[in-house]
């Protein structure tokens, strides 16, 4: 508002008219929090594909390990790095399964949920939820992998160590 002065007196003047949005709707237009959440969904999403490709690897190292006691994986570079010592152990197992394809599973639906969450065009807190409790229980079991071949095996897996950064 403003006033217009008319001899000598002022007159208070409402002149009522329509601005043209800025921007668009604050519904459709992205806050800098969304897209920094966008960015970490994305930097998941990579980290979760990484890490099933790692576990294609270790599956394939495990299934040559087990195959014959003379086979040499190209990751068992030394008697500290042996990675068929530790695909070889009673822990490179889970219900008859090698751990490296849980550990695809597990990395997949990771994937899947981050991609939906890159996605998705409204703000939803799912699958943010399960997916925090993957990325803790898969930090966990790196931790407890970790110890197993550093601690009980004494020895050190490449492949391994690599999926312990993912996951970090």
């Amino acid at each position: 508002s403003w006033s217009l002065r008319v001899s000598g007196a002022s007159v208070p003047v409402r002149i009522a008219h329509e601005e043209a949005p800025l921007s668009e709707p604050a519904e459709t237009t992205p806050s800098s929090a969304s897209l920094r959440g966008r960015w970490a969904l994305a930097a998941l999403l990579l980290l979760s594909l990484g890490g099933m490709s790692v576990s294609v690897e270790l599956t394939l190292v495990y299934h040559q390990a087990n195959r014959s006691a003379l086979h040499r994986s190209h990751c068992s570079i030394n008697d500290e790095w042996d990675c068929d010592h530790v695909a070889r152990s009673a822990y490179s197992s889970v219900l008859q399964a090698p751990v490296a394809l849980w550990g695809f599973v597990a990395y997949g639906f990771m994937a899947f949920l981050a991609g939906w969450g890159v996605f998705r065009r409204s703000p939803a807190h799912f699958p943010l939820g399960l997916l925090v409790l993957l990325v803790v229980g898969a930090l966990g079991m790196s931790g407890y992998l970790a110890y197993v071949a550093y601690v009980i095996l004494e020895k050190k897996c490449l492949w391994c160590t690599v999926l312990y950064g993912v996951n970090a």
